[in-house]
């Protein structure tokens, strides 16, 4: 409920917001009236209330009678707690600074005015702090503690960058309280999940800190000397519980990591920060040893202090690498302004999701954390419910726990309660979690939605979950899809923090209270029998931040429940602990031993098929096979004479198969399977061997149950490091190995190499299938993947028939991998590469949508590198807009220069902004998975002409079907002879063009000129001219007449010799009149005359670098020539936007933009009378340049319509 006791404040004319999140009525008068003396005119008063009673209500509306300021009430319609309730407050701000005041504090008299006058007099100054007197609850001073000691005599600035290394070696909070800091207010806005997060991480204790470091931005704090406000100390604070010490710590480690993720280095010991005064004029930083200044107040030793900023856990979680990776990641992902916005509109209609938080200890005081975080995510999933199960619910003040049910934990336990809550909310999700989890916002969000749209079959679902490593987040457990090996084989990672529908949970009957903690895993096994795969369901994204080793497991337990859910299914199985990785290993004592044809393809290299064959005989325990040899034209002597030896055996179970056409995988393998009499089969390579006598029993025991149709074993190289761990689609191209030369103890990532579990696909050099999937799905496909990928497009086809691939850790092999393609496929090289394109491209046009989402992997993990990685290009991953209105387009900008920023790069930051498109900007190639694994709708290229560029063009049109526009700002076929870039360009630009446009679906282009000279290339050609990005040229501001003679200049990269030569004589010969000034390309010839010049810049200082040369007339010569009547009018708007009066070339498109320029022919005398005429009346010059600053700010500026207009030339739907 809102209540505006007065009008709301106007947005453009209020500068003070008072924002007060009121919880404790017992001070809040006293902290009211002190707003009416702080000095300020226009301002607003905000009061969020938070409270159980109706006290804060009447204490406000009493204020509201006699306030100048307009009084906006607001009573939480759920209790939000202290940290949203600041969010809320500044939710509802208007003002330009704003104002904190904690419903204990007082404020002194003009305070604020101070504080305002010094941001308004100070740009770079974001965030204005004074110093804070210490009271009691009847007012009296009381002496200083170390955190309200002021270390200045006088008003100070210190610099921003310093502060936050100060807080990085010692984070004290000297700065005080918010009701003694005013900050400015767009500093704020776009912090997420609120305005004391950092890194998308909650912030506990040391909040304020965390919104301080928000607040500087990239600017200073200044520091008055004097008292500003008084900070109230009294029995009633929640600074002064219990679990302070415990909540303390967690949320200084945290901050702590939070700055460590975002690269600030700690002070030193005896480190100093840059000062300097705040009034005087001397704007030069001096030093100031501020941690040896409180170190010595507070008479704090330099062991302690390090130990209090936890160095020796920073130093290890750097040393591991992973926790700033993943602190990285998270920070990135969260929602901007615009899709906040969009998100808004669904909130509201997502399910009721009930948190049921196990509070086992509650002397450990996690429960708040735990609740905190509750209170953030909500925010973004307003179905969200909180149930607290707790052997003790009394313990917990109902002031602070209002929006929180408690349920009572009594005899049956957890599982009991779990079921009387399902009994009661049915309609609604259960999520278990303990009190040391976090909930994450952007979790709870896609979890929401998702659930949203999930079919009435689904009935539990699971996402995925970090791990904190002190404040870091130190590893992650991004689960596969539902994976019925790897819940099985490992539980620990796979069976916590699931979702259950009430209603089924009612229906399975309940939770088993018998099963102490694993009565999670029961069920889940309960609803795959019930249900089958359908009914389960994976969130890919952390849905909490957990910690390592909880909770704690009983082994004896899940064993139970494991043997019990496979007996259901039929088996009379034994499963094995492995209790140093909290694993199982299943056996599943089948009864039978069915025959096994091992199919072994070869040609010559007699010493591996030796090797392979012998290692066969002497080593394997299961006996019950037979061996099939299947020679491809074998030519060398001693390979011919060992298969005919080999062929004569009176043995029936070694036969030796003659395959007399060129080399083709599946077609032998094929030729084989067809006559083999094995119940199995068992592809091989011919480059492998025995290691340990049980593998084919291995294999066996999978491949036996009637719901896996491929089994796959873990192969090493003959270093005894890993060369087959599974296969994962889409790595590094349409599918490689994981794990790859890992050791072969090595875990892996969450133990999965070591652990029983189901693969999308697995490598053929050592496959089990049983022979009649193998008909059924026709064998390998000879046709299309005659070498390459046959053994992964079969894999899929097998799944496609509904069977599960197994991949077994306890089937070791050697395999030496490669060695019949490397040495025997004779096939030239460029034929080879060209087979190897075609089998590629066919991968893609068959499976390219499940090779982008491998269901054995996770969207989260990375389709480069070794596998097994965090995704850190966050757009691949994070769309949170995706399947909605909004089309998503995929960019590749051709250079990071100008071309690429003003019709690329800024025109899709500009279009994400408002909400007009999601996506992703490339500076890189992606792979066509990673491409799918996005799924845009248009693929967007800018001056693609190389012949690997068009070639990317057509699998990018051909495999992964995606739209492709085509944008070009230049006529590239008639680049000036003198043009720098004519060396880089192919040497038929135009036959370039018109291949590249076959694959195009529509071509942008900058001017109407451009479009006009191109016609016929393209049958849709689209013209939007360039724009200023806003963020970049607007406010900028110039100097006039500073000079000792007037500034004339022009500012320009390369490429532009011929049309500096146009006023080469003019430079020369106005030289004693004028300061020239040049920005980036001066030639030699012209250096002589030139005043200043300035070297080029980055393109990102470029604008307030040449609003920096304060000219007082700007010069934009132009060759008359087919190339530059195509150019755009930027170089006028750039000059306008800086205020510049400008003389230019009278060609094109100059000319045609209608803008208060002095158009001059190219010939001396019209330049150096025009040069002149502004010379000479210095007040019309000015009006010029101010003129054409209007006209650019209100016309050529890249927002509003200008914005929509990039968007309908991308978009193809």
């Amino acid at each position: 409920m809102t209540t505006p006791h007065h009008q709301s404040a106007n947005r453009n004319d209020c500068l003070v917001s008072f924002l007060v999140p009121a919880f404790k009525p017992d001070f809040l008068s006293e902290a009211l009236a002190c707003i009416e003396t702080q000095g300020v005119d226009r301002a607003e008063v905000i009061v969020c209330d938070d409270s159980p009673g109706t006290d804060v209500a009447r204490i406000v509306e009493d204020f509201a009678r006699v306030s100048r300021f307009p009084v906006q009430y607001q009573r939480n319609e759920v209790q939000l707690g202290g940290l949203m309730n600041m969010q809320r407050c500044f939710e509802l701000s208007v003002g330009r600074y704003v104002k904190f005041v904690n419903d204990d504090d007082r404020l002194l008299d003009g305070a604020t005015a101070r504080m305002v006058a010094v941001l308004e007099a100070h740009p770079d100054i974001r965030m204005v702090t004074g110093r804070r007197q210490l009271i009691d609850e009847t007012g009296q001073v009381l002496p200083d503690i170390l955190a309200t000691h002021s270390p200045f005599a006088e008003d100070a600035v210190i610099h921003g960058a310093d502060l936050l290394r100060f807080w990085s070696r010692f984070p004290l909070n000297f700065v005080g309280e918010p009701t003694s800091v005013l900050l400015r207010a767009d500093e704020l806005r776009g912090c997420w999940p609120h305005i004391s997060a950092l890194g998308n991480r909650m912030i506990n204790s040391v909040n304020d800190l965390a919104l301080y470091v928000n607040a500087l931005g990239a600017g200073h704090l200044a520091y008055l000397a004097q008292p500003q406000s008084c900070f109230r100390t009294h029995g009633g604070q929640a600074q002064r519980q219990g679990n302070a010490t415990v909540v303390g710590d967690y949320g200084r480690s945290v901050f702590l990591a939070q700055l460590d993720v975002r690269g600030v280095e700690p002070l030193p010991l005896y480190g100093h920060v840059r000062v300097r005064p705040l009034d005087r004029p001397d704007p030069s930083w001096g030093r100031f040893p501020l941690v040896e200044h409180f170190r010595d107040v507070g008479r704090i030793t330099p062991e302690a202090l390090s130990e209090f900023t936890f160095e020796s856990v920073r130093a290890t979680q750097r040393a591991q690498g992973n926790a700033l990776a993943l602190g990285r990641w998270l920070a990135n992902r969260v929602l901007s302004p615009a899709q906040e916005t969009v998100l808004a509109d669904e909130r509201g209609h997502g399910p009721e999701i009930l948190v049921c938080i196990r509070d086992r200890n509650p002397d450990d005081f996690r429960l708040g954390l735990a609740v905190s975080a509750f209170r953030i995510a909500r925010r973004f999933a307003p179905g969200l419910r909180c149930l607290v199960l707790t052997p003790e619910p009394s313990r917990y003040p109902e002031a602070y726990f209002r929006d929180v049910g408690f349920v009572e934990v009594g005899e049956g336990g957890e599982a009991a309660a779990l079921n009387r809550i399902a009994g009661e909310r049915q309609g609604s999700w259960l999520m278990l979690a303990d009190s040391w989890d976090e909930i994450t916002p952007q979790g709870m969000m896609t979890l929401s939605r998702e659930l949203a749209g999930a079919p009435d079959s689904c009935v539990a679902v699971y996402g995925d979950s970090l791990v904190r490593d002190g404040g870091h987040i130190g590893g992650g457990a991004f689960r596969p899809d539902f994976n019925l090996d790897m819940l099985i084989s490992n539980p620990g990672a796979m069976a916590r923090n699931w979702l259950f529908r009430s209603s089924a949970v009612v229906a399975l009957s309940g939770f088993d209270e018998t099963l102490g903690t694993a009565f999670e895993l029961d069920l889940i096994l309960r609803v795959l029998e019930a249900g089958g795969f359908g009914a389960i369901g994976h969130v890919a994204e952390p849905l909490l931040i957990s910690e390592p080793g909880r909770p704690v497991r009983n082994p004896e337990e899940e064993r139970r429940v494991l043997l019990a859910h496979l007996a259901r299914r039929g088996y009379d199985a034994d499963v094995e602990a492995n209790p140093a990785l909290g694993t199982y290993r299943v056996r599943y004592r089948h009864t039978g031993a069915p025959l096994v044809s091992i199919i072994i393809p070869t040609k010559d290299q007699l010493p591996l098929l030796q090797t392979c064959v012998e290692s066969l005989l002497e080593k394997t325990r299961y006996r019950n096979f037979e061996i099939l040899i299947v020679d491809n034209n074998s030519e060398t002597a001693e390979a011919q004479a060992w298969l005919e030896g080999m062929a004569q055996l009176p043995v029936d179970y070694i036969r030796v198969l003659r395959y007399r056409e060129p080399f083709n995988y599946s077609a032998i393998n094929n030729f084989a399977a067809a006559q083999a009499r094995g119940e199995y089969l068992l592809l091989l390579n011919n480059d492998t061997g025995v290691l340990r006598a049980d593998w084919l029993d291995e294999m066996l025991n999978h491949a036996q149950r009637p719901e896996v149709g491929i089994v796959g074993a873990k192969l090493l190289f003959p270093s005894g490091r890993v060369q087959h761990g599974g296969v994962v689609l889409g790595l590094r191209g349409p599918a490689e190995h994981a794990f790859i030369d890992e050791e072969l103890q090595a875990p892996g990532y969450m133990n999965r190499l070591q652990v029983d579990q189901n693969y999308t696909a697995v490598t053929a050099a050592c496959l089990m299938v049983r022979a009649s999937v193998y008909q059924q799905v026709g064998g390998l496909d000879e046709q299309t993947f005659g070498v390459s990928y046959n053994d992964i497009d079969f894999c899929l086809r097998v799944r496609e028939a509904g069977y599960l691939t197994v991949w077994t850790p306890h089937a070791l092999m050697m395999h030496v991998a490669n060695a019949s393609q490397n040495t025997v496929d004779k096939t030239a090289l460029e034929q080879k590469q060209a087979r190897f394109a075609r089998e590629q491209d066919a991968m893609y046009q068959r499976w390219l949508p499940l090779l982008a989402n491998d269901p054995a992997y996770n969207r989260n993990l990375t389709l480069v590198g070794r596998g097994f990685e965090v995704e850190q290009r966050i757009d691949l991953t994070w769309q949170p807009l995706a399947g909605g209105p909004r089309p998503v387009a995929l960019c590749y900008p051709a250079d990071p220069w100008g071309c690429g920023h003003y019709r690329i790069m800024k025109p899709f930051e500009a279009m994400k902004a408002t909400g007009e498109l999601e996506g992703l900007l490339a500076h890189e190639r992606l792979t066509l998975p990673e491409l799918a694994r996005l799924n845009p709708d248009v693929v967007v290229v800018q001056r693609q002409l190389l012949d690997e560029q068009i070639e990317d063009m057509r699998r990018i049109k051909t495999l992964a079907g995606k739209a492709i526009v085509y944008e070009l700002d230049d006529y590239l076929p008639n680049l000036p002879m003198k043009s720098a870039y004519r060396d880089t360009m192919p040497r038929d630009i135009l036959k370039s063009m018109r291949r590249a446009m076959r694959w195009v679906d529509r071509f942008v282009v900058s001017t109407g000129p451009l479009a006009e000279a191109l016609a016929g290339i393209h049958p849709d050609i689209r013209v939007v001219e360039n724009r200023l990005p806003v963020d970049w040229w607007r406010g900028l501001s110039s100097r006039r007449r500073r000079g000792h003679k007037p500034r004339v200049g022009w500012a320009g990269g390369m490429g532009h010799t011929g049309d500096l030569e146009l006023i080469a004589d003019v430079v020369r010969d106005l030289a004693g009149e004028v300061e020239w000034v040049f920005f980036g390309m001066c030639p030699d010839a012209l250096k002589p005359y030139v005043h200043e010049r300035h070297e080029g810049v980055e393109i990102q200082r470029y604008p307030s670098k040449l609003a920096s040369l304060d000219l007082d007339l700007a010069l934009a010569p132009l060759e008359d020539n087919l190339f530059n009547r195509c150019k755009s009018n930027l170089r006028l708007l750039e000059y306008g936007a800086c205020g510049f009066p400008v003389v230019c070339s009278d060609v094109e498109p100059y000319r045609a933009s209608g803008l208060p320029v002095t158009l001059v022919r190219n010939r001396y005398k019209e330049w150096m009378d025009a040069i002149r005429d502004h010379l000479s009346d210095p007040d019309a010059r000015e009006r010029q340049g101010d003129r054409l600053k209007q006209a650019v700010l209100e016309d050529w500026m890249l927002e509003g319509d200008a914005v929509r207009a990039w968007r309908e030339a991308w978009s193809t739907r």
